[in-house]
C-alpha cells in the first residue's frame, strides 16, 4: 500500500528528494496536488524514506 512520506511545492525539490530515494532502491510516486508535489512511498519503504528526506532537508 503506498503511503505519503512527504509533501513538498517545488519541482526541483520533488526531484532532488526522488533522486536521493531511487540511489537506495526506493522507487516513489509523485503525485501533483496543487501547487504541490506528493511523494508517495510503498509502505514497507515508509521509515527508510523518512530518513532519507529528513537527511536532504537538514
Amino acid at each position: 500500500m503506498w503511503k505519503v512520506v512527504f509533501v513538498v511545492n517545488s519541482e526541483k525539490k520533488v526531484d532532488r528528494i526522488k533522486q536521493e530515494l531511487e540511489k537506495e532502491y526506493i522507487f516513489p510516486k509523485i503525485v501533483p496536488s496543487g501547487n504541490s508535489y506528493q511523494v508517495m512511498v510503498d509502505e514497507m519503504d515508509l521509515q527508510d524514506a523518512d530518513e532519507i528526506i529528513r537527511g536532504i532537508l537538514s
